[in-house]
């Protein structure tokens, strides 16, 4: 008896998953989420399709809350990828720019002011 009794503490269905553990079924089917996603899943189906495969246990909220933070997660990461990228852009440009000539075309003729512009000039 004491055998059944441990089995049925390792596999509770009626008590509520850790949060931890949900982070972990999670990224366990991270590509899968995301390709999904880039076909137009939505979310709760996503959710769905998951659970009926019993790949994820986890609440429906409880997923919407780690994919939000994944998206931002990719995102924030993204953005510090851009930004260190923009950062190093300026010094390279810096440095070509100072090294070769500098040409200037002053032949090219000025905007024209819209306020004196005539209708056919416009068209």
């Amino acid at each position: 008896m004491k055998s059944s009794a441990i089995v049925s503490r390792a596999m509770p269905t009626n008590e509520p998953l850790r949060r931890s553990m949900a982070y972990v079924q999670f990224l366990a089917q991270l590509k899968e989420i995301k390709s999904l996603l880039a076909q137009g899943y939505s979310k709760k189906l996503i959710h769905e399709r998951l659970a009926e495969q019993q790949r994820i246990s986890m609440a429906y909220v409880t997923f919407c809350q780690i994919l939000q933070k994944e998206i931002q997660n990719g995102a924030s990461a993204a953005s510090k990828e851009q930004n260190l990228a923009r950062a190093t852009q300026p010094q390279i440009a810096n440095h070509l720019s100072s090294s070769s000539p500098r040409v200037v075309n002053s032949a090219k003729e000025p905007f024209p002011d819209p306020r004196k512009m005539s209708l056919e000039d416009g068209i």
